[in-house]
């Protein structure tokens, strides 16, 4: 584990890699700008994902034991609490078939072994900022809309973004139903305009509702 002065508030960056060298020597260059944690394998990182909400962005190996870096991006992409984490993973593969698959599968950017410290430094800083910036800009935008915004992920229909307005609108739970499933099948689900969009490689569903209609 890296310890950082406890009067600098440094970001906190994950890094998930079973090898324990490799860790070592990516604590070793991020220290210096971030409070860095390790993960051992794809469970472990997610415990810590789960409960440290701090965490500003991941260095996700892709070959893990336990839970490997596929399936650990999987289960980010779909939890409405950590789906919008910059993860940059980091692959032994070759660059010209790696880019493709690793972007598929949800990844912000991807890092070939060995990594140059000024790369993934600059890269790091990107991902985090263009998700500040990103977070900021889509919540004002969509705040600023006189419309109910939700935003559901299409596979699990669990609730990734609500805006102002429509915090007051959710749907009642519903037994065996998603809370998507649950939303349209509301007395007035006829309101709502659905429409498809891709987020970071995964199928979401946009709803909207006019901001004067009362349920």
């Amino acid at each position: 584990m890296c310890f950082v002065e406890e009067f600098e508030k440094k970001k906190k960056v994950l890094i998930a890699d079973d090898d324990a060298i490799n860790r070592r020597v990516l604590c070793r260059i991020l220290r210096r700008e971030y409070e860095v944690r390790e993960a051992a394998d794809g469970r472990e990182a997610l415990d810590i994902l789960q409960s440290d909400p701090d965490i500003a962005a991941v260095l996700l190996d892709l070959h893990m034991p336990v839970m490997d870096g596929y399936e650990l991006l999987d289960v980010i992409r779909r939890d409405e609490k950590l789906y919008q984490l910059p993860v940059l993973a980091l692959t032994a593969a070759d660059v010209n078939t790696a880019k493709e698959q690793v972007i598929r599968a949800g990844a912000d950017d991807f890092l070939i072994k060995p990594v140059a410290p000024g790369v993934m430094l600059r890269r790091l800083e990107t991902a985090i900022l263009l998700q500040s910036s990103q977070d900021q800009g889509a919540a004002a935008i969509l705040d600023a809309l006189p419309l109910h915004v939700w935003l559901f992920d299409e596979a699990t229909g669990q609730r990734l973004y609500a805006n102002s307005r429509a915090t007051g609108l959710c749907a009642a739970e519903k037994a065996g139903l998603t809370p998507f499933d649950a939303l349209m099948k509301s007395d007035d689900g006829a309101s709502f305009r659905v429409t498809d969009m891709e987020w970071k490689g995964r199928r979401a569903k946009l709803v909207t509702r006019s901001a004067d209609t009362q349920k």
